[in-house]
């Protein structure tokens, strides 16, 4: 049995541990309220179509932004309360080449690259508990008959989420488990989801993005690091920002105050994608 001291240590480290627990997980949900999450997207009880422009620069920001595609999303909510997100976006691969450096890929003969239109598509399932169920999503080169250049699907099974990868380079095919936390959000990196309710500077959380063109689910940390005022409709639009990091890469989302999601960053190596809400006069102005 331990001495007196030693069980004395024991008990000083587990009171430390455990006030480090509870400072990190609970308190911010105790007084900043819980983050954004599948279950309360699902309480929300109206069906919405979203339309966004996907825009492009360098990812140090040094071009302008310039107009590579565009992107539609649906939430549509059941009777029984479960849900269903819908995406599909529409990319032109050439145009990310321009003016960033992987212009040098046209070769000396400087003849611009043949355009590629890609068609990503995304479907996620939640239950009525709102919980993830499924998701799939799928890189199609727009040809006659088109083909499929990638696949990422996932399946809830307990605490976990089964991922498969199938590409046409076997190396990058595969399958995966990686940890699911209740009512927790997995996304399409290019197809956003529209809405984030209840932000207060402060609140952190998992973040799990499925990104079509690496062929991963990344995993990072999202939290919300402050205000921001954004030119949006022609007006300046008071918003949370939340900050976003995968590893090496970081991404804002900038979200009205009222939950609404007006413009989202999806980070590369050299290219940084933008999605910019397009208004909707009856349903987006304030």
């Amino acid at each position: 049995m331990p001495s007196g001291r030693a069980c004395l240590a024991i008990m000083v480290l587990w009171v430390v541990m455990t006030q480090d627990l509870i400072r990190r997980d609970v308190l911010p949900n105790l007084i900043l309220g819980a983050p954004p999450d599948f279950r309360t997207l699902s309480q929300r009880g109206e069906s919405r179509t979203s339309h966004w422009m996907l825009l492009a620069s360098d990812s140090r920001g040094q071009f302008t932004e310039r107009p590579v595609g565009e992107v539609f999303t649906q939430t549509k909510r059941r009777t029984d309360g479960s849900m269903r997100l819908e995406s599909k976006a529409s990319l032109h691969a050439s145009f990310l080449l321009q003016d960033s450096p992987l212009k040098m890929l046209e070769g000396p003969s400087r003849e611009p690259l043949q355009d590629t239109r890609l068609e990503i598509i995304g479907s996620c399932e939640v239950d009525q508990s709102g919980n993830l169920d499924s998701f799939r999503v799928v890189v199609r080169e727009d040809l006659v008959p088109p083909t499929d250049l990638l696949l990422i699907k996932g399946l809830l099974k307990g605490d976990h989420i089964a991922v498969e990868t199938e590409t046409l380079i076997p190396l990058l095919s595969g399958t995966k488990e990686i940890p699911y936390r209740p009512h927790s959000m997995v996304e399409n990196a290019l197809g956003p989801i529209d809405m984030m309710p209840g932000l207060q500077v402060g609140q952190r959380w998992e973040s799990r993005v499925a990104n079509p063109l690496t062929g991963k689910v990344d995993t990072g940390t999202a939290e919300v690091v402050g205000k921001q005022h954004i030119q949006w409709n022609q007006n300046p639009v008071p918003t949370f920002v939340v900050l976003t990091k995968t590893g090496p890469l970081s991404a804002r989302t900038w979200v009205r105050t009222d939950g609404l999601v007006l413009r989202q960053e999806v980070p590369l190596l050299v290219v940084k994608l933008v999605l910019e809400r397009v208004p909707e006069l009856r349903r987006d102005t304030p």
